[in-house]
């Protein structure tokens, strides 16, 4: 995602703006998949009992991510694990309960749906099932006009708050420091 002052972050700092759980804690946000030794040391140096893994997009279909969100959860850390619509699958069938449903964990599947604005407010969201009573109890519908309240939006005004603490750059440098091979080893 390309955001002004964002183009090689690694991690950045700020409060949580979107109406989750979460929102108004102070909450380090994560590219890619990074180190979990090394995310916990930046949310504890900087405050933060939150952690939003996938920021600006970045999810990737990695198993590793388990281990960093349980290693994060054991911890004290809330977890949000930002995704796209179209990983869920993968989500269910290889991330295992005991995380998914866990009181510290956030599941923000991203679901792009462009110039919904623009529809009449006859339009609605449909959370459906694969099939006739394949995995879900039913059909959930939740009508545009309330989906889009005030309460629930973010402008994207409210996405400039925060700090980058770690760029590519610096996270290529420590990697190849050899004094942090402590860090490897984990």
């Amino acid at each position: 995602m390309d955001r002004d002052g964002h183009n090689d972050a690694v991690f950045f700092v700020g409060p949580e703006i979107e109406h989750t759980k979460a929102f108004s804690m102070k909450t380090l946000f994560v590219v890619g998949y990074r180190n979990k030794e090394q995310i916990l040391d930046f949310a504890s140096d900087n405050g933060c009992k939150h952690v939003y893994l996938g920021a600006n997009k970045s999810f990737q279909k990695n198993k590793k991510l388990i281990g960093v969100a349980e290693f994060l959860i054991s911890n004290r850390i809330m977890v949000t694990l930002d995704y796209p619509l179209d990983a869920h699958k993968w989500i269910i069938e290889n991330w295992p309960a005991s995380v998914l449903n866990n009181k510290d964990f956030i599941a923000m599947i991203s679901v792009e749906l462009p110039k919904i604005e623009t529809f009449s407010k006859n339009a609605c969201v449909k959370i459906d099932d694969t099939g006739l009573s394949q995995n879900n109890t039913g059909v959930w519908t939740l009508p545009i006009q309330e989906l889009l309240d005030s309460n629930r939006f973010t402008p994207w005004s409210d996405y400039v708050h925060d700090e980058v603490v770690w760029t590519e750059e610096d996270n290529k440098k420590f990697w190849n420091d050899k004094r942090n091979n402590d860090y490897r080893k984990k």
